[in-house]
């Protein structure tokens, strides 16, 4: 089984934990989700190049000026938008029972989140999908550099990167780490270092929710994990 096999199988499964929960425990499979795009290489390009291709408030602004739901084509629209409902969901800046109420018009709540996943997620999932088997050279001429953000200034980005390298460093050199585990917390530290460096809020706040939620119990990380957090906070990058 190849790399792309792997990931859309890990894909799939996400999908079908989301079909399977309540909605009011959706969180449960929007953290597997984001933790997904900030640890997976091939996925964390896909979401970066969406980022500079289609901004999220640009596209959450589209959507909100309709009555009804009306879904990007464009596949990298797509994963900007759903990615930014999944991190706005997940850090309360957005109610999903408000989002299915307003374009959900079913008879329970649990319903509409079943005609959620069953449309959003489902095309959001077959969008990721699809772009795995597409080389960025063929998508990279989308990109706006422009859109970088200059009001994260460079004091935050340095220092947010020096915790974020300690981590880095104790975990390449902690031998009682499982390989698989090691492996998991160097591609978040990565994942990180590459998001301070394009200066795109949510999707820093993307990398963080999966940095927070994998190395919350690694002990020796403990520190530097909260000082990241800290920073981000007083700069606004994070709520």
């Amino acid at each position: 089984m190849d790399k792309e096999e792997i990931i859309g199988g890990q894909l799939k499964q996400i999908y079908n934990e989301f079909l399977a929960c309540n909605f009011l425990v959706v969180c449960e499979p929007i953290s597997k989700m984001l933790k997904l795009l900030s640890t997976t290489a091939e996925l964390y390009d896909i979401v970066e190049r969406a980022v500079k291709c289609a901004p999220f408030d640009i596209e959450l602004s589209i959507i909100n000026s309709k009555s009804n739901l009306i879904l990007p084509t464009n596949p990298h629209n797509l994963i900007s938008l759903v990615t930014g409902l999944l991190l706005s969901f997940d850090a309360k800046g957005h109610a999903i029972s408000d989002f299915i109420n307003r374009f959900f018009h079913a008879d329970s709540l649990q319903k509409g989140y079943l005609e959620f996943c069953q449309t959003v997620l489902l095309k959001y999932s077959d969008a990721l999908l699809m772009l795995l088997h597409i080389k960025p050279k063929l998508v990279d001429h989308h990109a706006r550099e422009d859109l970088k953000i200059d009001a994260f200034p460079d004091k935050a980005k340095e220092d947010s990167a020096k915790w974020v390298i300690s981590i880095k460093e104790l975990v390449e050199i902690d031998n009682e780490l499982p390989a698989d585990i090691r492996a998991e917390y160097i591609a978040l530290t990565k994942g990180m270092l590459r998001s301070l460096d394009y200066r795109e809020s949510w999707l820093i706040n993307v990398v963080w929710i999966g940095m927070k939620n994998s190395l919350i119990s690694y002990l020796p990380a403990k520190r530097a994990l909260y000082e990241l957090g800290l920073l981000l906070y007083n700069y606004k990058i994070i709520g």
